[in-house]
């Protein structure tokens, strides 16, 4: 059993690696409010009481007109239904907490890591123990391995896999001159992208081209713009101090 679970749970976990389903939970990076406010543009579709008024109930409503009313007349709400603004209400309490552990917990990425956890101690602590106690040492070491030694491997799986940034991501970065400038105002340069030193074909703006002979190697040059296709780039020797 052990032994099974470790293997599904491994295998899982590579699956949505490859996949690019990996979702880890906390790692949520955006700029919406879940259960809180949600805006819209709307008209309330009656009011039951005519004549010219403003309801102050809610303090943070919106402007609307109300149509149509049934005894006629003008009317302005301040409220939730003005604008199509609903409040739902946050899930609150240790209910709700106990709620959003059990959603993330039963998660793809969660159940695979609890397997893998639960089955790596069984797998070597079977030999000498049994019965509770397996079980119960199983359970916390799926636990630990599922919110603790996960996450960091996924992080590191994500880092080794996140795509190149290119040449462009270059820009308005720092070079190390690798040679002296020609009078055309063409060098070498290198720059370190995703980790890796590149050097390319480096040229100064028109403007510049009077101190083209005053750069050595190992000076420092703010890059401008790149061509990736031609793999060479804009350089100017006026860095920004740091």
């Amino acid at each position: 059993m052990f032994l099974s679970l470790l293997l599904f749970g491994a295998s899982g976990i590579v699956l949505l690696s490859i996949l690019g389903f990996v979702h880890m939970p906390g790692a949520h990076h955006g700029s919406g409010h879940s259960g809180s406010l949600h805006t819209g543009h709307g008209h309330t579709s009656a009011l039951p009481h005519a004549g010219h008024g403003h309801a102050a109930s809610v303090p943070h409503g919106g402007h609307g007109h109300a149509a149509p009313a049934p005894h006629g007349g003008h009317g302005h709400a301040h409220g939730p239904q003005s604008h199509g603004i609903k409040f739902s209400k946050p899930a609150g309490g240790a209910s709700g907490v106990l709620k959003s552990l059990l959603i993330g917990f039963l998660s793809p990425v969660q159940i695979f890591g609890f397997c893998v956890g639960f089955g790596f101690i069984g797998v070597i602590l079977q030999p000498i123990l049994a019965g509770p106690l397996l079980i119960g040492l199983a359970i916390i070491a799926g636990l630990l391995f599922d919110f603790a030694l996960l996450p960091m491997i996924m992080n590191l799986v994500i880092g080794f896999t996140r795509p190149s940034e290119g040449l462009e991501a270059a820009v308005a970065t720092l070079a190390t001159a690798e040679s002296g400038f020609d009078a055309k105002g063409q060098g070498i340069i290198s720059v370190e992208i995703d980790g890796a030193r590149r050097e390319l074909l480096a040229l100064l703006p028109p403007s510049e081209l009077p101190t083209a002979r005053t750069i050595s190697k190992g000076d420092k040059l703010l890059i401008l713009e790149v061509d990736a296709k031609r793999n060479r780039c804009t350089v100017s020797t006026e860095t920004v101090s740091s």
